[in-house]
């Protein structure tokens, strides 16, 4: 069998489709289609993704080989769909791709893009590139999983309930069933997690902090991987335009930052309200009052949603030095807190 190497560059956008080029033509595809096209063309043809065993993870041989050159802060549930086909991915520096538009005097669009991604690639002039962490792909895909049946659980309950409210009590257990083997489907995953991650185990000292939110901080956005604290609250969308260089949008959020992560430390920030946290509770109305100020007039979800934005942050930057201690005179000590067996 002849094996044909085939080489993609990927512009990803959050709320636009993929712009893919191939060496030859430019197509824009949704996550779905590319998937596809990547099954395709490297020979299997199939057009679902296979399906992996639930604690052991790893990508299929495949008769050809495919390599994907993708910007970095590509979020991780692209990278591990991408590499669930059993393809190579390999990460472009972002300030490398404004560096060869800037010599070459190329447009800044979405298609200029991922020609530049695929020339930056495929060239050996000094340019920066970084392998995917293909562990960190692997808690990824553990946690999604998790996630799964977490989303299963709830959403039988609340049948249940809409099934006790409309027809009234019933003898039948199938919910509760159900509901048992999910909760010892999470059991085993959690288990996996905590085996591969041990700082799992260690959850800070912060009230409303529960296992859940702690296990989705510290795979997702787990600051580790991040040279600074700028970098990590950019990651978790934690940063405005208006504190980034250069920026002329006041206000705004940053467009580029993984929407999960955004979402746990918000859920942490609601948590700590609810659970009254000692230290940052306190934060809290402090932040609210400040936020009554600025925004005089308006309704009291916006003044709350602001107050939380601000603790989110707050809770962000605590967690990253609890977990990256900062010495004196040193740069941070990046101490490696992924232990797999």
């Amino acid at each position: 069998m002849n094996i044909m190497e085939y080489k993609l560059g990927i512009d990803w956008s959050h709320n636009k489709g993929l712009e893919v080029y191939d060496g030859k033509n430019v197509l824009t595809y949704t996550k779905k289609n590319l998937l596809k096209y990547i099954s395709d063309i490297m020979g299997n043809g199939e057009s679902n993704v296979p399906i992996k065993s639930m604690v052991e993870i790893q990508p299929l041989p495949k008769p050809n080989l495919v390599t994907v050159y993708i910007e970095q802060g590509c979020p991780l549930y692209l990278q591990y769909d991408i590499w669930k086909c059993g393809v190579n991915i390999v990460l472009i520096d972002s300030h490398n791709v404004s560096e060869y538009r800037r010599i070459n005097d190329i447009d800044k669009t979405d298609s200029n893009d991922a020609k530049v991604i695929y020339l930056i690639g495929i060239s050996n002039n000094g340019y920066k590139q970084d392998k995917v962490n293909y562990q960190l792909l692997e808690l990824h895909g553990l946690y999604h999983q998790f996630r799964l049946y977490q989303k299963a659980r709830l959403m039988i309950g609340n049948v249940k309930l809409g099934h006790t409210k409309s027809y009234g009590r019933f003898d039948d257990d199938t919910y509760d069933k159900c509901t048992e083997l999910l909760q010892q489907k999470e059991h085993v995953l959690i288990k996996g997690l905590e085996k591969r991650v041990r700082i799992i185990k260690q959850i800070p000292n912060i009230k409303g902090l529960g296992r859940n939110l702690w296990i989705g901080i510290v795979i997702t956005a787990n600051p580790i991987y991040f040279p600074c604290l700028s970098a990590y609250l950019r990651y978790c969308g934690l940063v405005n335009l208006q504190s980034l260089r250069g920026a002329t949008a006041k206000g705004k959020t940053f467009r580029k930052y993984n929407r999960h992560a955004n979402q746990l430390y918000r859920l942490l920030a609601d948590s700590i309200v609810v659970w009254k946290d000692p230290i940052f509770r306190p934060i809290y109305d402090k932040c609210k009052l400040d936020m009554q100020i600025k925004y005089e007039g308006q309704r009291k979800f916006r003044i709350n949603k602001a107050a939380l934005n601000r603790v989110a942050t707050f809770l962000a930057k605590a967690i990253y030095y609890a977990i990256i201690p900062q010495q004196q005179g040193q740069s941070y000590n990046r101490i490696c807190l992924l232990e797999c067996n």
